[in-house]
């Protein structure tokens, strides 16, 4: 497990035990099929470099907000409310390297915002 530590200006905005998703299988996998999420939990999706990056939610029965995150660690886009047959992307934005999922709703509670950095840690 890893921690990822959300900062702003240097001022820490919050943390979450993530899992890492990065093998091609895991992605794909992410958080299908599963019926709860600790609200400080997540799973992080690794990518060996920035791309347009798709998010399919067919079996994911919890609701989730997806933080897409660039190379440099800074997110650049928060879709909350996805729908769950729907493919996702960071349309618009530069390519991300990093996709954080969290439960609805998490990102608005913690103050989480685009232009914000992250930082991974091992536990």
């Amino acid at each position: 497990c890893h921690i990822l530590h959300i900062k702003r200006n240097k001022t820490m905005i919050t943390t979450f035990n993530v899992t890492l998703a990065e093998t091609a299988q895991s992605r794909q996998y992410g958080l299908m099929f599963r019926n709860s999420l600790p609200s400080n939990q997540g799973m992080l999706f690794v990518y060996n470099h920035e791309e347009k990056v798709g998010m399919w939610m067919k079996n994911t029965f919890i609701p989730l907000d997806m933080v897409f995150i660039n190379k440099d660690g800074f997110i650049t886009e928060i879709i909350e409310r996805p729908d769950t047959l729907t493919t996702r992307t960071s349309i618009g934005k530069k390519p991300a390297k990093y996709v954080l999922e969290i439960n609805l709703g998490e990102s608005s509670k913690r103050g989480i915002q685009v232009g914000d950095r992250i930082f991974l840690s091992r536990k």
